[in-house]
């Protein structure tokens, strides 16, 4: 049938106008009948008042998009010209949408069944099984076991675990909690269960940790791709789950002996990058009506990704993934408001949101640092102006470590690898000052300076209890280890006089003990000392050859 030639028909022959007509019959009800309907288990949710329905988790197995104003979906059209259900809802045979926001700034989302869309967009084959249901149920037993070990040392840096869903896991015992294992994302779990298996000491009865027969917990190359393979299912249909996932196996890539950045490290933050925006965690949510834990989730969320790629981005000399003119979602007036959820599973204790307070704000300098010393704007402008900028900035850092010095704890033990990024931001206004100086005068003006700034890093690392070296790291530490060195080798080339190459040395030396002394417990220390002794010996050899030609 000609529809177009019906319905232009109808408009002839009636006194009928379009605008009064809305795209979609009716708002009808979400089918529940198989993968070739909309999402099912309409009936899974309670709906009390249009403000209790999440997006997250709507539906069971139900997967999410965001539709962005320039996307070629028009949320307009949607929001002002479809009928929906009182849930601010409307059905179509294969998926349904949900409205909110207002009709001149509208907010749309559409929801499909993950498997449908699997079968929709999956083109590339896994060439490794997801785990199986024996390890699976042996992991959801020590669930409280993990998540214990989590909120001690990760959540105050990561805080990517929600308030429902630790109450689920701490409502049950752990031999009940085992028999519902199905409501754990099974990726997520497992990947909890790796990143905290460094600190399997504080928590001895967690003996899968300790059994050798579980190759998958044992063999890191197996473990990564088998979670690559299953994240790759996921992100055709990602939910708030998947981010969870992408961040801590994202985080994980970078924890290793030889690690070092790699195309692959920037596909998959690129990929989460990408996994957000199609979620709208980049939109202020402040104001939909979502349950209120569902909106900190959001925010916390987001968050920790901005802080993630900014300094994925910054250490690898790259572009930022994230235009910051288009990001919608603004930092809370008090952090503490993203974390009310959470807060009694880490005993009402502020220091962790300060922890993580911190790192936002210390990203946002790191920002400035980029645009105000590196940008083209900036290479085109006054040497007087960018020499004050540095200034300014180094103010900003000096205020912000003086803050941060005021909450460490033995108890908050994460401040640590803030302040290593701290140090490499004041590093690089050091480098930023040696391209506006060039060699002569750089010298002259900041060789006394940045000697002393070394000297403090040194002995900041030296003073570092224990407890800090076994604690949590941010991945792009690694990167900050590299960044000293190359600050400690920038100082050894430029010194002119004896005393000063002695000091340089004697710190140089320091540094690479420390190094040495660490590296076996902190892998990510052993490509900083690696390339550490290969310089030092081409610099040794050099002074030999010129020992030898002066005699």
């Amino acid at each position: 049938m000609d529809w177009i030639k019906l319905i232009d028909s109808e408009i002839g022959d009636n006194d009928m106008f379009i605008d009064v007509l809305s795209i979609n019959k009716s708002p009808g009800v979400v089918p529940t009948s198989s993968t070739d309907s909309a999402p099912n288990n309409q009936s899974d949710i309670e709906i009390q008042d249009v403000t209790d329905v999440p997006i997250d988790g709507r539906n069971v197995n139900t997967s999410f998009q965001y539709y962005g104003y320039t996307g070629e979906y028009d949320p307009w059209l949607r929001y002002n010209f479809y009928q929906y259900d009182k849930n601010n809802e409307c059905s179509f045979s294969s998926k349904f949408f949900r409205k909110m926001g207002t009709a001149n700034d509208p907010v749309i989302f559409a929801f499909k069944d993950k498997d449908r869309l699997l079968q929709e967009t999956k083109e590339i084959e896994n060439g490794i099984n997801p785990y199986g249901a024996k390890l699976s149920e042996r992991l959801a037993s020590y669930a409280p076991n993990f998540i214990i070990l989590y909120l001690r040392f990760v959540f105050p840096s990561l805080p990517i675990l929600d308030g429902k869903f630790l109450r689920e896991v701490f409502s049950n015992e752990m031999a009940e909690y085992s028999k519902n294992s199905e409501d754990i994302d099974p990726l997520l779990l497992i990947l909890i269960a790796k990143v905290v298996r460094q600190w399997d000491t504080y928590d001895t009865s967690i003996e899968i940790f300790s059994d050798d027969s579980e190759t998958l917990m044992n063999d890191r190359k197996k473990f990564m791709s088998t979670a690559w393979n299953m994240l790759l299912d996921e992100i055709h249909t990602p939910d708030l789950s998947t981010v969870k996932s992408m961040i801590l196996f994202y985080h994980l890539l970078g924890l290793k002996k030889d690690s070092q950045i790699n195309g692959f490290e920037q596909s998959v933050l690129s990929s989460l990058i990408t996994v957000c925006y199609r979620l709208g965690l980049h939109e202020d949510c402040s104001r939909w009506k979502i349950p209120e834990m569902e909106k900190m989730t959001r925010q916390r969320l987001w968050w920790t990704v901005y802080v993630l790629e900014k300094w994925g981005s910054f250490v690898s000399g790259s572009p930022s993934l994230i235009n910051d003119e288009e990001v919608h979602t603004i930092p809370p007036g008090q952090f503490e408001e993203i974390f009310e959820d959470t807060s009694e599973y880490m005993n009402n204790d502020e220091s962790f949101v300060k922890s993580f307070h911190f790192s936002v704000k210390l990203t946002f300098i790191l920002m400035e640092v980029k645009r105000s010393l590196f940008s083209p704007s900036a290479y085109n402008s006054d040497k007087s102006f960018q020499l004050d900028k540095c200034e300014e900035l180094e103010s900003k850092l000096a205020d912000w470590k003086s803050k941060l010095l005021g909450i460490q704890s033995a108890d908050n033990i994460s401040t640590h690898s803030l302040m290593i990024s701290c140090f490499v931001l004041e590093i690089t206004i050091f480098r930023a000052r040696f391209r506006i100086m060039g060699t002569s005068e750089y010298y002259n003006m900041c060789f006394s300076d940045a000697s002393r700034k070394l000297q403090e890093i040194v002995d900041y690392l030296t003073s570092l209890p224990s407890s800090s070296i076994h604690g949590f790291w941010y991945r792009w530490t690694r990167s900050g280890f590299m960044y000293i060195k190359d600050f400690v080798l920038s100082l050894i080339v430029i010194s002119r006089t004896k005393e000063q190459s002695l000091m340089v040395l004697n710190l140089t030396r320091r540094f690479r003990e420390w190094l040495e002394l660490n590296s076996k417990t902190l892998p990510i220390l052993w490509t900083t000392l690696l390339r550490l002794n290969i310089a030092t010996q081409s610099i040794g050899n050099q002074f030999k050859a010129m020992s030898r030609k002066s005699h």
